[in-house]
C-alpha cells in the first residue's frame, strides 16, 4: 500500500489543525475520537497509550432535542484522542 498525505504533515483523517491567527492554538479535527471494537485495535491504542501518542478523552457525549432543547447524555465506552503535537 502506498499512501500519498496531501497536508503539510502526515495525519489524514486524524490530522490536526494551526491557526494562523494564534500561534498557541490546534485543534483535532475530521476524526475528532475514536473508539476500540476488538482486542487487537485495543492492544495498539494500549501501545499508542503508553508512547504518548494517544489518551483517554474525559469529556462529555450528549445530544440536544430538537422539539425539547432537553440535553440528553450520553455515557459511551472508552473514548480516546490523538495528542496533537507542537511544530
Amino acid at each position: 500500500v502506498t499512501v500519498f498525505e496531501m497536508g503539510r504533515g502526515v495525519g489524514g483523517r486524524m490530522a490536526t489543525r494551526r491557526s494562523r491567527d494564534f500561534r498557541d492554538f490546534t485543534c483535532n479535527h475530521g476524526a475528532p475520537f475514536f473508539h476500540a471494537k476488538d482486542e487487537q485495535f485495543q492492544e495498539i491504542i494500549n501501545m499508542l497509550v503508553h508512547e504518548g501518542v494517544v489518551r483517554v478523552w474525559d469529556g462529555n457525549f450528549g445530544s440536544v432535542n430538537p422539539t425539547t432543547q432537553e440535553v440528553i447524555k450520553d455515557a459511551p465506552q472508552t473514548t480516546y484522542v490523538g495528542i496533537p503535537f507542537s511544530m
